[in-house]
């Protein structure tokens, strides 16, 4: 019985963002788009508010609160992980390839997650070992097993904390299909656990862009594994099919350790 109550509590939070917090910020972003302003700011406020109203006690960690003056810390063991506009360079150039991240954690483990995608009225949304979805039709990784036919989302060529990027890069390049760039984290790893791509490697210094789209990886069926180089803070997120995750992985382990 505790256990079901458990499962019912993150439930109720999922289905929460997906119908009281997404129609107050979906119109914000959708009414500001090709403004001067992104309106990051003005989603994640809205977004808290609902959150703090219905859940006073819950943790909330977002991208416009990463300092530790600005963190919500809540009283219970849920926290909230938010990043109200994913890919505000995309947004800013009215590119339409922006999505809102919304994850919950539970005693500091991933539970459920969601991502949309207001062009496109696309909702991924999943709970852990319980399958993911998009537009609630339930969705799979790719079964693709050579990297020589796989399109992975990869590292971009500028430096990421001081660490060069261009090796990494150039060696993935080499052994998969075609490299996909769509400058959106969120919406990259929705699209590997959708099946339209098959592999995602890129660095990532925070969690708010990445914790809902990683679960949604896992729900699909796919794997995940995260490296750290040397003097850096950031991790380099490895999340794939499980039939080229092994391989990539190899070559993501030679460029840390190197």
């Amino acid at each position: 019985m505790k256990t079901a109550i458990k499962e019912d509590a993150v439930k109720e939070r999922l289905d929460f963002a997906r119908n009281n917090i997404l129609p107050v910020m979906v119109p914000i972003l959708l009414a500001e788009y090709g403004k001067a302003t992104p309106p990051d700011e003005k989603a994640d406020d809205a977004c808290v508010e609902k959150i703090q109203e219905r859940f006073p006690f819950d943790s909330i960690l977002t991208e416009e609160r990463d300092t530790v003056d600005a963190n919500i810390t809540g009283t219970n063991e849920y926290q909230w992980v938010i990043d109200p506009l994913d890919s505000t360079y995309n947004y800013e150039k009215q590119i339409p390839l922006y999505t809102i991240s919304i994850a919950l954690k539970k005693n500091g483990r991933l539970e459920s997650g969601l991502v949309y995608h207001p062009p496109t009225d696309t909702l991924y949304h999943c709970q852990r070992e319980a399958g993911a979805f998009m537009n609630n039709a339930l969705i799979h990784v790719t079964p693709i097993s050579k990297l020589g036919s796989a399109r992975v989302s990869l590292v971009h060529d500028m430096p990421y904390e001081n660490h060069d990027m261009t090796g990494l890069k150039q060696k993935l390049e080499q052994k998969i299909r075609r490299p996909e760039k769509w400058a959106c984290t969120s919406l990259e790893l929705a699209n590997v656990a959708s099946g339209l791509t098959d592999g995602f490697v890129k660095p990532s210094d925070n969690p708010w862009g990445v914790s809902a789209g990683l679960l949604l990886v896992k729900a699909a069926g796919g794997k995940v594994t995260s490296y750290r180089k040397k003097g850096s803070n950031a991790r380099i997120h490895v999340a794939s099919n499980p039939f080229i995750h092994d391989k990539l992985c190899r070559i993501v382990d030679d460029y840390v350790k190197a």
